[in-house]
């Protein structure tokens, strides 16, 4: 969106990084692509990223590129984050501040496009105790406990016991 009103730079992201992100978890992180749209040129940028609370500048050449796009009217930049910025599993939010040639100060978050998401690479664990393997059990009912653990947070878990649902969780 260009503002026509010069009052600062518009952001959004790319359709691929909108579909993945729209999942919440990515296991794979492809690059994450964010478009800047202003009335004016854009002389400074700064990236930031934020996972699990901590935050980190990142540097321009290999953790990032821009890419201008050619627009009439105005000034389209695509921030390309390289997919080596997301290795580590938690929860991701990338923040891009810049100013153009009038002054203006964007900021894409409180352009209300907020970049966030999860990376979950780690399959949860699943603790089953008082069960073995194969073993059979005569008695009517044997009681058993399962737990579960995960880096983030389940949507679901479903517990089947001779191959029919026993219990789903929440």
């Amino acid at each position: 969106i260009i503002r026509p009103d010069n009052e600062g730079s518009g952001f959004r992201v790319s359709e691929t990084t909108e579909e993945a992100i729209n999942n919440v978890y990515i296991s794979d992180v492809k690059e994450v692509r964010i478009i800047e749209t202003n009335a004016e040129e854009i002389e400074d940028s700064e990236i930031v990223y934020t996972v699990n609370g901590e935050t980190y500048p990142m540097e321009y050449g290999s953790d990032y590129n821009i890419e201008q796009v050619d627009t009439v009217g105005g000034w389209q930049y695509e921030y390309v984050v390289a997919p080596h910025v997301f290795e580590k599993d938690g929860y991701y939010n990338i923040n891009i501040t810049s100013k153009d040639k009038s002054g203006n100060i964007s900021n894409n978050k409180t352009a209300g496009s907020e970049v966030s998401f999860v990376v979950d690479r780690t399959p949860p664990v699943i603790i089953v105790t008082n069960l073995s393997d194969g073993g059979v059990y005569r008695d009517g009912e044997h009681e058993y406990e399962v737990t579960l653990k995960d880096n983030t947070l389940l949507k679901y878990f479903r517990i089947y016991e001779d191959n029919k649902l026993k219990d789903e969780y929440p």
